[in-house]
């Protein structure tokens, strides 16, 4: 039973890398884009988060193919273009609240970079306020607020230091032990 709640993230996660080909592919070039997607595939962190019922692979498959799609509608137009970037963007962000940093960059980035496209830009960041409506009444409860721990700059540090391993809850002497630190 525990199995099957995983296969989301595992979908999710493992398409995470051909979005990050694509994105890359856009942005900054056929080579780059290809040690990209090699970093994530390839990445501790990613394949733990791949592998547990959570939502973080989903959110960075969302995250990262909306972005692409933005590129794609601010590139060529249209109104599916348009349509699948708010789409994908509000799945984004029912799946974690944390889309809203990579998404809300890219929609800063698209308005300085193409103010011709201004006008679609405001209607898709519209549709996107629509379809996150029914959640906003959540988002205004201490719930989200009450999940996440104090952060500080011990922290910080502390969880960055557990995720070199790949591992967010265990430090790095004990993944896979004394032959990590060597």
């Amino acid at each position: 039973e525990q199995v099957w709640a995983r296969i989301p993230s595992l979908v999710f996660g493992t398409l995470a890398t051909p979005a990050t080909w694509l994105l890359g592919l856009r942005t900054v070039g056929q080579r780059a884009a290809l040690l990209a997607a090699a970093i994530v595939a390839l990445s501790p962190t990613a394949i733990f988060y791949s592998s547990e019922a959570r939502a973080y692979g989903t959110l960075l498959f969302l995250s990262t193919a909306a972005l692409a799609a933005l590129l794609s509608a601010l590139d060529r137009g249209g109104r599916w273009r348009w349509a699948a970037f708010a789409a994908l963007s509000a799945a984004a962000l029912y799946t974690h609240y944390l889309a809203v940093f990579p998404l809300a960059a890219g929609l800063a980035w698209a308005l300085w970079r193409a103010p011709a496209r201004r006008r679609e830009l405001l209607v898709s960041a519209g549709a996107i306020a629509v379809l996150c409506l029914p959640w906003l009444p959540r988002f205004g409860s201490n719930e989200l607020l009450e999940l996440s721990p104090e952060l500080t700059a011990e922290s910080a540090l502390r969880f960055s230091g557990r995720l070199l391993p790949g591992h967010p809850y265990v430090t790095l002497p004990d993944v896979p032990g004394e032959p990590a630190l060597v």
